[in-house]
């Protein structure tokens, strides 16, 4: 069925939505989840909007479905690498983490698209690693990440990140996050820290432009370069 839209109550609980091409919308309530019942081999994808939380399952083995991924509003929880499928994830805003607290996961895909304003982390659950350095990234815009992991959260970007500026907030000023650049950007808007510590794996890893420094009073902004 190409097309599907699922406007998901309250606590409900979606499986096996498929399709063979085209798009499902999923409109998510608030604590609503959503999970893949089958391996799904299809070039469909899949757009997240409303103000509730949408666990996507580890079930697509390989990532097999191929037309992307959409967060416009609300949380999504990855429980596995291929839960965002294997075409170009595209973020505009809402919050993106792990379904587990205890684990970094791992998450694979083909582009990374960074069109709005989000927020990695979400309370007790676990932190991000997006995969790997043959996939690109890109930044539309000005744009702003907040940091809401527990305390010594750690974020990593294994792709390359072209585009414009780039802010990380951590949204705790007790607590430490910390985002990973582990391949050489060329995003040339600049990079601000704020309450957020970020490290450089390379010499190029921080982009062509100017990189400022901001903290509130009980916080911690640091920048460690070479991945020390």
């Amino acid at each position: 069925n190409d097309g599907v839209t699922a406007n998901v109550a309250a606590g409900a609980t979606i499986q096996g939505v498929s399709s063979n091409s085209g798009v499902v919308t999923m409109n998510i309530g608030t604590n609503a989840s959503y999970v893949t019942a089958q391996a799904n081999l299809y070039a469909m994808g899949y757009i997240k909007n409303g103000a509730g939380t949408l666990v996507m399952s580890n079930t697509n083995t390989g990532g097999n479905y191929n037309g992307g991924f959409t967060l416009n509003a609300g949380t999504v929880l990855a429980a596995g690498y291929p839960a965002l499928g294997n075409g170009t994830v595209t973020i505009r805003g809402g919050t993106l983490a792990a379904s587990l607290a205890t684990n970094q996961l791992n998450l694979s895909f083909s582009n990374l698209v960074m069109e709005g304003d989000f927020t990695l982390g979400s309370g007790s659950y676990g932190t991000l690693r997006f995969q790997s350095t043959s996939n690109t990234a890109s930044i539309v815009g000005a744009r702003t990440i907040s940091l809401a992991g527990t305390n010594g959260s750690t974020w990593a970007f294994s792709s390359s990140i072209s585009g414009d500026s780039l802010s990380l907030v951590g949204v705790n000023s007790a607590l430490t996050n910390t985002v990973q650049f582990n391949s050489a950007n060329t995003f040339n808007g600049g990079l601000s820290l704020k309450n957020a510590m970020a490290t450089a794996g390379t010499n190029e890893s921080l982009g062509t432009g100017v990189v400022t420094f901001k903290s509130d009073s009980t916080a911690t902004t640091q920048l460690n370069l070479n991945g020390k």
